[in-house]
């Protein structure tokens, strides 16, 4: 609470500074000074919703935000050099929309959901903390019986999830490769049905149309 009107109570002395806040006619530049600093000392109540019986959907979607761009690609879809066209959710409707922005319009609003360099988007407290985790997490282990080794995930262990093949190894001969590159452009059914061809190390022909 304190750092929101903090920070919020400072932009806005900022813009005011700057004359680049609007003052309704009832106000003068002296009355905003005076109700800003009267809100500052205020104790503001933040609003928290009520828990979920069920966070599954809440943690889905904070996973989503923490690891994911605020818009995936796939929803871009058209841009004529000026405007962005894009589709959204709509809860309301439950119907998907269609949005056209100004391409500066668009990237300010893009980049509000890009965190400053360093920022930490999860924090962890008590026995998952930084500083205690590697004292106090194996002693919670034998307090539950824990015994399951955290294995670190590895975009080579999510290729062989989702394609069933491991990329380090040759599907002719089984022996170890070496990463080169990536193939761009293909989806991951595309690179199912080109698998032979890639570790082949031919050109993929694409159909048109």
């Amino acid at each position: 609470m304190k750092m929101w009107r903090y920070e919020l109570i400072t932009l806005l002395r900022k813009r005011l500074n700057n004359g680049e806040l609007l003052i309704p006619g009832e106000y003068t530049n002296t009355n905003l000074y005076e109700l800003l600093d009267k809100q500052y000392k205020k104790y503001w109540r933040v609003h928290l919703a009520r828990p979920h019986k069920n966070p599954i959907k809440d943690i889905k979607y904070l996973g989503r935000y923490l690891k994911r761009p605020p818009i995936a690609s796939a929803r871009l879809t058209h841009y004529n050099g000026s405007d962005v066209l894009f589709n959204f959710h709509n809860h309301k409707t439950k119907q998907t929309n269609y949005k056209r922005l100004d391409v500066f319009d668009f990237i300010t609003r893009f980049i509000q959901h890009i965190p400053p360099k360093g920022f930490r988007m999860i924090r962890y407290s008590g026995f998952l903390s930084n500083r205690s985790r590697g004292k106090l997490l194996p002693i919670v282990n034998r307090i539950f019986n824990n015994n399951q080794v955290l294995r670190r995930i590895t975009w080579q262990s999510m290729v062989k999830k989702t394609l069933g093949l491991d990329p380090l190894q040759c599907i002719l001969c089984k022996a170890s490769l070496k990463f080169s590159g990536v193939v761009i452009g293909l989806s991951s059914k595309e690179l199912l049905q080109h698998q032979d061809t890639i570790a082949k190390m031919k050109p993929i022909k694409k159909r048109l149309g």
